[in-house]
C-alpha cells in the first residue's frame, strides 16, 4: 500500500526554501527596477532645470545686450534734441540733426521727427527719402501712444 501513496503525491512538490527564494528573487528585481526608473525620472527632471536655468541666464543676458543696446540710442537721441532743439529749429536745423545721427550711428536707418503732439516735422532714411510702410505703420500705431505715456513719467529738458 505503501507504493500506492507515493504516486499520489505532486510530483514535482517545491519544498518551503525554495518557494521564499523564488519570491525574494522576484521582489529584488520589482525593487531594483523601480528604483531604477525613479532614478531615471530624477535625473530627468534634474537635467530639465539645469537646462532651463541655462536657457534663462542666457535670455537673460540676450535681453541685458538688447537693453543696453537701445537705452545707448535712446542717449544718443535726448542727446541730440538737447544740443539742437530741432522742434523749436527750422528745417536745415532738423535735416543736419538728423543726418548726422543717421552717418554717426547705422541702427538708425530711417528717422522721423516728431512734435510733441505727435505731428510728423521731418523724414528721412538711408536709402530713400520716404519712409517704408512698415515705418510709418509704427508711426501711426501704437508707437505714438507708448512714447506719450514715456514723455509722461520722463520728460527731458529740451531747453538748457
Amino acid at each position: 500500500m505503501m507504493t500506492k501513496t507515493k504516486l499520489t503525491e505532486p510530483l514535482s512538490a517545491r519544498s518551503l526554501a525554495t518557494t521564499l527564494a523564488i519570491a525574494f528573487f522576484t521582489l529584488s528585481v520589482v525593487i531594483l527596477v523601480l528604483n531604477g526608473a525613479l532614478a531615471l525620472y530624477s535625473n530627468i527632471q534634474t537635467n530639465r532645470d539645469a537646462l532651463s536655468s541655462k536657457q534663462q541666464l542666457i535670455a537673460q543676458n540676450a535681453a541685458n545686450t538688447v537693453s543696453q543696446f537701445v537705452q545707448e540710442k535712446f542717449s544718443i537721441l535726448e542727446t541730440a534734441v538737447t544740443l539742437s532743439n530741432p522742434v523749436d529749429g527750422n528745417s536745415v536745423t532738423r535735416k543736419n540733426m538728423m543726418d548726422s545721427l543717421m552717418a554717426r550711428d547705422p541702427a538708425f536707418q530711417q528717422f522721423a521727427l516728431l512734435d510733441t503732439r505727435g505731428m510728423q516735422l521731418a523724414q528721412t532714411g538711408h536709402l530713400t527719402l520716404t519712409l517704408t510702410d512698415q515705418f510709418i505703420n509704427q508711426l501711426k500705431g501704437d508707437v505714438l501712444t507708448q512714447n506719450y505715456r514715456r514723455s509722461q513719467l520722463y520728460q527731458p529738458d529740451l531747453h538748457r
